[in-house]
C-alpha cells in the first residue's frame, strides 16, 4: 500500500471527503454515492477501520507514521462532516471508543507515532539580554513609565514559570475578558532557614488552560 506524506493540520471537509471515498471504494469495495453519508452516518465500527487505514496509508513528518494528534484531528474532521450532513452526533460512549482506539490498538501496534513537534523556549541568557536590553539600549518611550518595570517583570516570572503567553496575558480564547496575571497573583515574602535566606515570590496561577473555569484547580 503506497504512503501519502502529511503534516499535522485540520484538512477541509472536502479534501476528507476525498479520502473518505477512497477508504470506501478500495477497503469496503463501495461506491462513493450521489451525496456524502447517503446510507447514514458510519457505525463506530466503520469509523475505527477508517482510522486504521489512514494510519497505514499515510506517513508523517515527525516520524514515518502520522501522530496521534494527526489521527486526532482526522476524527474530529469526520464527526464534523457527519454532523453536518446527517445531523447525527456520537455518543459519549462511541466517543470513548475512539479515543481508547487511538491510545490502545493504534498508538500500541505501533501504526502511530506518539512524538511531539519541539518548541522554541527563550532561555535564560536569552531572557537576560532582553532585559539588558530594555534597560540599558531601548530608547522607546513607553506610554506609561511602569511599562518598563513591567516588562522586565513579566519577562523572568514567565522565565521562571515556564507559562504560556495565555496564562499570563489575555488569551484569543478568552477575548475582551481582561483577564492574565494580575499583581494581587503575586506575594513577596521573605524566608530564612537553613537552607535558604532571603526574599521568595509566591505566583498563584489562575488561568492554566484547560482549568480556568474550574475555580477547584486554580
Amino acid at each position: 500500500m503506497g504512503r501519502v506524506r502529511e503534516a499535522a493540520f485540520l484538512v477541509p471537509v472536502d479534501t476528507l471527503m476525498v479520502f473518505l471515498h477512497r477508504f470506501r471504494q478500495r477497503q469496503l469495495n463501495l461506491s462513493p454515492g450521489e451525496r456524502p453519508f447517503q446510507e447514514g452516518p458510519p457505525s463506530a465500527f466503520i469509523i475505527k477501520l477508517h482510522l486504521k487505514w489512514l494510519a497505514m496509508s499515510r506517513t508523517g513528518v515527525l516520524e514515518d507514521n502520522i501522530t496521534d494528534v494527526t489521527i486526532g484531528n482526522r476524527l474530529n474532521c469526520l464527526k464534523r462532516a457527519v454532523r453536518l450532513h446527517t445531523n447525527y452526533i456520537y455518543s459519549k460512549a462511541e466517543n470513548e471508543q475512539f479515543s481508547s482506539y487511538i491510545r490502545l490498538d493504534l498508538a500500541k501496534a505501533g501504526l502511530i507515532s506518539t512524538a511531539a513537534r519541539s518548541k522554541p523556549v527563550a532561555s535564560l541568557p536569552v531572557a537576560e539580554d532582553l532585559i539588558l536590553f530594555l534597560w540599558a539600549c531601548d530608547e522607546y518611550q513607553e506610554l506609561h513609565p511602569r511599562a518598563r518595570l513591567q516588562l522586565p517583570f513579566a519577562i523572568l516570572l514567565m522565565c521562571s514559570l515556564g507559562t504560556r503567553p495565555g496564562e499570563f496575558i489575555e488569551s484569543d480564547a478568552w477575548r475582551n475578558t481582561n483577564e492574565g496575571l494580575l499583581y494581587k497573583d503575586v506575594e513577596l515574602e521573605y524566608q530564612e532557614d537553613d537552607d535558604y535566606r532571603g526574599f521568595l515570590i509566591k505566583v498563584r496561577l489562575r488561568n492554566r488552560k484547560g482549568h480556568r473555569e474550574y475555580k477547584k484547580h486554580a
